[in-house]
């Protein structure tokens, strides 16, 4: 069954799952960029959110920071996400920023493969050191995630970085990054 299309998705779903699935769910035609690997459902995530979205709708995927580099069905299916102008940015999170798990995180800000405005254009920003320190792992003071939710509605509305910002984002183009 078809579930109504969303005005928003935020997903943050568990990390890494290992056969996630049976032989018939890689080979599902809802994987329009391409079937997510046995290994790992991250790349399945993405696609379930995008895919969700009404044409003007938008999602946020909390990943780890290694859904952003590795290869194989991964790196295909990133290339295919950036070349249809789905991912519209990426934020990197501190360390230890979840108390269940130490690794980087990173929020995949997407919107929908049907949306009628493209940009070339995607937002990079590094939050990774604006972490405070705990005891035993970071947190992100309120204002810190206020500047990050500003830096991307910003970017989202005008396609722009205030310079205040530019020291922990960067626009670059979708084109630079498939064919690197």
């Amino acid at each position: 069954t078809q579930l109504p299309k969303a005005d928003s998705v935020v997903l943050d779903p568990p990390y890494a799952m290992s056969d996630w699935g049976n032989v018939d769910i890689y080979l599902d035609p809802r994987w329009r960029f391409g079937a997510p690997p046995p290994q790992s459902a991250d790349f399945a995530w993405l696609q379930i959110a995008a895919l969700q979205l009404k044409p003007a709708g938008r999602a946020a995927v909390v990943l780890p920071a290694g859904s952003l580099s590795g290869g194989g069905r991964e790196l295909q299916i990133r290339r295919a996400l950036l070349k249809a102008g789905v991912i519209e940015g990426v934020v990197l999170l501190p360390p230890r920023l979840r108390a269940n798990t130490s690794i980087p995180l990173a929020v995949w800000l997407l919107r929908s493969p049907d949306a009628e405005e493209r940009s070339d254009e995607i937002l990079l920003v590094d939050a990774s050191e604006l972490g405070k320190p705990g005891r035993s792992r970071f947190s992100l003071e309120e204002e810190t995630i206020d500047r990050l939710g500003q830096l991307a509605r910003t970017w989202r509305l005008n396609q722009e970085i205030h310079a205040g910002d530019g020291e922990i984002a960067i626009a670059v183009s979708a084109h630079s990054i498939t064919d690197a």
